[in-house]
């Protein structure tokens, strides 16, 4: 049995489109043993309305607490598959993708699998501006140490990992990516499209990035829950190259020579192309990080001990 998790908060605007891909999905290829689960963030719009209007079969309600980790860890315990589908409430699924990753017995050929993104961009009136697939460059299959926000994954897995870190506000899809990968689990990326992804005309969050501190989760936690973790490196490598270059630029001033300090501003300069406010978020960013890194802690919260509201149960 698969279990489609519907994660939303105030997303009436596209929930309709989500439920009913996911029913035409199935229909089309024929899969009779589904269900949805939707976990509200509670919505301040008619989002649960529009689950109980298109008859999903569970429905729960995050009532005190919540981000993205906790609802699908919330959706996750209400499931009752054998294979857990991992949707935001602003996606529609492709049904062309399901045939894909399941075999005859409609059993997933994976442990862990995903595919490509096309995005649907608007504005603020909500007209739609364009769109754009997220890896278009990409002609085969590949495996890599991270997940999205949209993926498929045997619940029997999802469950011995604990689920998603509910520590994190956000990035919690890489910080699981992590996890899994050094149980030797790599995400199995298909190109082809597996979801259609209503969104907003991307901007430059920058500043936003820094008020929020959504840096604190997208470095310092994510480092610093997998420091034992050889993925983790790799990850600095690719998106942090600036802070390791202050980290080791720093030390080397105290016990070789402080004109070492001199490469990190050209590794920012490189990192930024030039570009001011991108060189200053970084400067800004990895300044903190560092700062941050010991002192920063948050305890994690028993999935169990997060209050929610049963909306519907089930349909029969």
């Amino acid at each position: 049995m698969i279990s489609f998790i519907v994660i939303g908060r105030n997303e009436e605007e596209h929930l309709h489109k989500c439920f009913r891909s996911i029913r035409r999905a199935c229909e089309e290829n024929l899969l009779q043993e589904y269900e949805i689960v939707y976990v509200d963030s509670n919505s301040l719009d008619r989002s649960v309305e529009i689950a109980l209007t298109n008859n999903v079969e569970k429905i729960c309600r995050l009532t005190i607490v919540w981000n993205a980790a906790i609802g699908r860890n919330i959706g996750a315990k209400q499931a009752a598959g054998d294979i857990l589908c991992f949707l935001d409430g602003d996606m529609e699924i492709v049904p062309s993708f399901i045939p894909l990753i399941l075999d005859e017995e409609k059993s997933l050929k994976y442990d862990l699998v995903s595919g490509d993104l096309l995005h649907y961009y608007y504005d603020e009136q909500s007209s739609m501006v364009g769109t754009k697939r997220e890896f278009s460059h990409l002609e085969s299959m590949f495996q890599k140490p991270i997940t999205g926000g949209a993926f498929w994954i045997k619940k029997e897995i999802y469950d011995s990992i604990g689920g998603m870190d509910n520590r994190m506000r956000v990035s919690e899809d890489p910080e699981l990516g992590l996890r899994l990968a050094k149980r030797g689990i790599l995400l199995w990326f298909l190109p082809n499209v597996f979801i259609i992804h209503h969104t907003d005309i991307p901007k430059s969050v920058r500043i936003g990035e820094l008020l929020k501190c959504s840096w604190l989760y997208g470095s310092v936690y994510i480092y610093k829950f997998n420091l034992m973790n050889p993925y983790t490196y790799k990850r600095m490598i690719r998106n942090d190259v600036s802070l390791i270059v202050l980290a080791t630029t720093l030390l080397g001033s105290f016990f070789i020579s402080p004109f070492l300090l001199a490469l990190y501003p050209l590794c920012v300069l490189v990192r930024s192309k030039g570009k001011p406010t991108k060189f200053v978020y970084l400067v800004v960013r990895d300044i903190l990080s560092l700062i941050c890194f010991i002192p920063a802690y948050k305890k994690r919260i028993k999935t169990e001990n997060i209050p929610f509201e049963i909306v519907r149960q089930g349909i029969k």
